[in-house]
């Protein structure tokens, strides 16, 4: 068995609470994104992409209250973000080594 200190485990505890619905969100994001064919583009996707999972999250949060509503409401924030970071798809390395392929000539 892993044994820490408390300390420890807080931070892992703070860790994970970032990490998780960035990921989650991400994940979600990145299917919208291969179901569509094509990353997501314009303001008023970011937006969608932001609000209607974060509004979701939210909800399931006041329904199924388990945190405060704060704390529900900044997981379907982060939430909401992993989701419009995901579709966006810039993010990937594909690109950062073409542009690096491209400044080396």
């Amino acid at each position: 068995m892993l044994r820490t200190s408390a300390g420890a485990g807080t931070l892992l505890t703070c860790i994970a609470l970032v990490v998780v619905p960035l990921g989650l969100g991400a994940l979600l994001g990145i299917g919208v994104r291969r179901l569509r064919g094509r990353r997501l583009e314009g303001a008023l996707t970011a937006i969608a992409c932001v609000a209607l999972p974060a509004a979701a999250v939210f909800a399931a949060g006041v329904r199924y209250p388990i945190v405060g509503p704060w704390d529900s409401a900044v997981e379907a924030a982060l939430f909401g973000v992993g989701v419009a970071w995901g579709g966006h798809g810039r993010w990937r390395m594909e690109s950062a080594s073409s542009c690096s392929r491209a400044s080396s000539r």
